[in-house]
């Protein structure tokens, strides 16, 4: 850490002292615990998970299913090749991000092998998700 640093972080920890009525923190510089907590052991960060395909596979695949829908239809995905858990997940998050939170059902119909998507609703005040659709679809 430079010396502007270490002084800012000083200062700083002077400003949270002079509140330390009103709040509690824990500052670590140098070795030294500044404050009226505790501080947690260190976590190591979690190394990136692998995954299954490489970065936007699955929705390259999927998306073209989707070009055009509107509430009420039912899109269906084949497996295509794909693990039907991955895949699900994937569609139901892309899903999530489009139409909102509870405005489509996934399914995950091991006997056809095909995702079964039901659009319920849209977004709350959007009228039209034609652009949206289409944008997603790869239109």
């Amino acid at each position: 850490m430079h010396e502007v640093q270490k002084l800012a972080v000083q200062r700083a920890i002077r400003v949270l002292e002079a509140a330390q009525d009103h709040l509690q923190f824990a500052i670590e510089l140098d070795d030294i615990v500044y404050g009226n907590r505790k501080l947690a052991p260190l976590v190591a960060a979690k190394g990136k998970r692998e995954t299954y395909y490489p970065r936007g596979v699955t929705r390259k695949y999927y998306a073209p299913f989707f070009k055009g829908v509107k509430v009420g239809d039912v899109v269906e995905v084949p497996f295509g090749g794909f693990d039907g858990r991955v895949l699900s997940s994937n569609i139901s998050a892309t899903c999530v991000h489009v139409f909102g939170k509870g405005n489509t059902t996934v399914h995950k119909n091991q006997k056809t092998q095909k995702i079964e998507v039901f659009i319920t609703g849209v977004p709350n005040g959007v009228a039209d998700m034609g652009e949206q659709i289409d944008m997603f679809a790869g239109a």
